[in-house]
């Protein structure tokens, strides 16, 4: 618009220069056209814009992150005059966005008593709840001198939930039911060891039938496997607010906090898909505990996961502490933190040395730089002790950097 203006300044300059130079009657002629036209394509917007209405909206507000939605803008003229351009703007130029925008404005021409609708495909790129509206809507005349604004219905609500990321291969111990302090109502069997064979029951699967030893008794015989306890996968994340050590910038803060509750969930997933149960500590006005033991308990898992905030104090060490004298039977205890210190090590030696699996998941908070705040002397510790430790650095996904 701006140039549009520019344009027809050094236009009016030159029919006044002509003016002057030639003082013929079309010099007059081409004068009065030039300034006239401004106030006919003033007057015509005017008249047409009274007749349009724009309207707001998108194909889902409740998405996966690094999913994609569609903002929609419908244009509906029930006027008598087409309009010949209208804009959207989807973002202020600069502007740091939580979507991913291929196209950021559109032009569109409306005709009378149509109906136009232009789309926007957006990536969500965080987990959160974040408003969504076009920065501008306007209508310009025909000469692109004047624009004006269409109002629209109150910001859109979109809810970005985290991913959920297919991870292989966590080393999740399960200990014999005879060498665990307490036994569990959760029990599996290792098909590997026969212990005992006995009569058929009609409830028995025929998958357990010893069919050599029943043709040879001459009666169903099934076989008895050795039973073992599923230790419960501990999950313990560290959700104290950033920064540690620096200062962040809110894309820093925002991404290190998703990464660590996919993380989360993804654990949760392989825990409970392989029957291991499931419990989960956070920080939140104090701490905080859910559990289940099934499958069908994942979305509870993953619905609070989704909801944790990162705006705790930092009392994490003490949490841990209190969280690993809790544990009466011995189990794979997985730490989610983006910081690891002396006094932490040592907390995880300890709950090592109690019979613990330990499994440690840091994720990088710094972007730059070619060396990880992860201190490597203690990351080595950590892995002499038998600790087994994912690093997950700036820009690495869940699962290329876990299984």
């Amino acid at each position: 618009m701006r140039q549009n203006r520019v344009t027809y300044m050094v236009l009016v300059g030159l029919c006044v220069a002509f003016l002057f130079l030639y003082g013929e009657r079309i010099a007059y002629v081409a004068l009065y056209a030039v300034l006239i036209l401004p106030a006919l394509s003033l007057l015509y917007t005017v008249a047409a814009v009274w007749g349009l209405k724009a309207e707001h909206g998108v194909d889902s507000d409740r998405v996966i992150r690094n999913d994609e939605i569609v903002y929609k803008v419908a244009f509906t003229n029930k006027g008598w005059l087409p309009v010949f351009c209208a804009r959207v703007v989807l973002l202020r130029e600069g502007e740091v966005s939580p979507f991913e925008v291929r196209e950021n404005s559109k032009i569109v021409s409306v005709m009378q008593w149509r109906k136009v609708e232009v789309g926007f495909p957006l990536t969500c790129l965080y987990r959160g709840i974040f408003s969504l509206q076009a920065e501008k809507i306007e209508v310009m005349d025909v000469l692109g001198l004047f624009n004006f604004k269409l109002n629209i219905e109150k910001p859109l609500e979109v809810t970005v939930f985290p991913a959920l990321t297919e991870i292989k291969n966590v080393p999740l111990s399960a200990a014999n039911i005879s060498d665990a302090p307490s036994i569990r109502e959760t029990t599996d069997e290792d098909y590997a060891v026969i212990t005992d064979l006995r009569r058929y029951l009609p409830e028995d699967s025929f998958k357990r039938v010893h069919w050599k030893m029943s043709a040879k008794k001459n009666e169903l015989m099934v076989k008895s496997f050795q039973a073992v306890n599923l230790n419960s996968a501990v999950l313990v994340l560290n959700n104290r607010n950033l920064p540690f050590d620096r200062p962040h910038t809110d894309l820093e803060r925002i991404a290190v906090e998703d990464k660590l509750a996919e993380c989360v969930i993804s654990f949760a997933h392989y825990s409970l898909l392989r029957r291991f149960p499931v419990e989960l500590y956070y920080m939140n006005d104090g701490l905080k505990w859910c559990a289940e033991g099934s499958y069908s308990g994942f979305s509870n898992l993953y619905n609070i996961c989704a909801g944790i905030e990162f705006n705790n104090p930092p009392d994490f060490l003490r949490n841990f502490k209190d969280i690993v004298q809790g544990q009466e039977d011995f189990v794979n205890l997985v730490v989610f933190t983006p910081e690891i210190g002396r006094a932490l090590c040592d907390e995880i030696r300890s709950a090592k040395v109690m019979g613990h699996n330990l499994i440690v998941v840091y994720v990088e908070t710094r972007r730059e730089g070619s060396f990880p705040s992860l201190d490597m002397e203690i990351r080595q510790m950590l892995v002499e002790m038998g600790v087994v430790v994912y690093y997950l650095a700036f820009d690495e996904k869940v699962g290329d950097g876990i299984g």
